[in-house]
Protein backbone atom coordinates (compact mmCIF):
# COMPACT_ATOMS: atom_id res chain seq x y z
CA UNK A 1 0.00 0.00 0.00
CA UNK A 2 1.22 3.48 -0.84
CA UNK A 3 -0.03 6.57 0.94
CA UNK A 4 0.56 10.17 -0.01
CA UNK A 5 -0.05 13.01 2.42
CA UNK A 6 -2.54 15.54 1.11
CA UNK A 7 0.16 18.20 1.28
CA UNK A 8 2.06 16.31 -1.46
CA UNK A 9 -0.80 16.33 -3.97
CA UNK A 10 -0.90 19.45 -6.08
CA UNK A 11 -2.58 18.67 -9.40
CA UNK A 12 -5.31 16.16 -10.17
CA UNK A 13 -6.26 15.57 -13.81
CA UNK A 14 -9.23 13.64 -15.17
CA UNK A 15 -11.07 13.66 -18.47
CA UNK A 16 -13.35 16.26 -16.88
CA UNK A 17 -10.68 18.79 -16.02
CA UNK A 18 -7.68 19.68 -13.92
CA UNK A 19 -7.43 21.26 -10.48
CA UNK A 20 -4.58 22.64 -8.38
CA UNK A 21 -5.34 21.41 -4.86
CA UNK A 22 -2.36 23.02 -3.15
CA UNK A 23 -3.99 26.32 -2.09
CA UNK A 24 -7.41 24.82 -1.23
CA UNK A 25 -8.98 24.10 2.14
CA UNK A 26 -10.27 20.60 2.90
CA UNK A 27 -13.83 21.66 2.05
CA UNK A 28 -12.71 23.27 -1.22
CA UNK A 29 -10.63 20.18 -2.07
CA UNK A 30 -13.66 17.94 -1.65
CA UNK A 31 -15.77 20.17 -3.89
CA UNK A 32 -13.01 20.41 -6.52
CA UNK A 33 -12.53 16.63 -6.62
CA UNK A 34 -16.28 16.03 -6.87
CA UNK A 35 -16.37 18.48 -9.79
CA UNK A 36 -13.70 16.37 -11.55
CA UNK A 37 -15.63 13.12 -11.12
CA UNK A 38 -17.88 11.54 -13.74
CA UNK A 39 -21.20 13.45 -13.82
CA UNK A 40 -23.13 10.29 -12.89
CA UNK A 41 -21.11 9.99 -9.66
CA UNK A 42 -21.20 13.59 -8.45
CA UNK A 43 -24.51 13.34 -6.58
CA UNK A 44 -23.40 10.27 -4.64
CA UNK A 45 -20.00 11.81 -3.87
CA UNK A 46 -21.65 15.03 -2.66
CA UNK A 47 -23.99 13.07 -0.39
CA UNK A 48 -21.09 11.07 1.06
CA UNK A 49 -19.00 14.20 1.59
CA UNK A 50 -21.90 15.79 3.47
CA UNK A 51 -22.29 12.65 5.60
CA UNK A 52 -18.59 12.85 6.45
CA UNK A 53 -18.87 16.54 7.37
CA UNK A 54 -16.67 17.72 4.51
CA UNK A 55 -19.39 19.82 2.89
Amino acid sequence: MVTTPRSDVQYVVTEYGVVNLKPLTTRDRARALIDLAHPDCRGMLTAEAKKMGLL
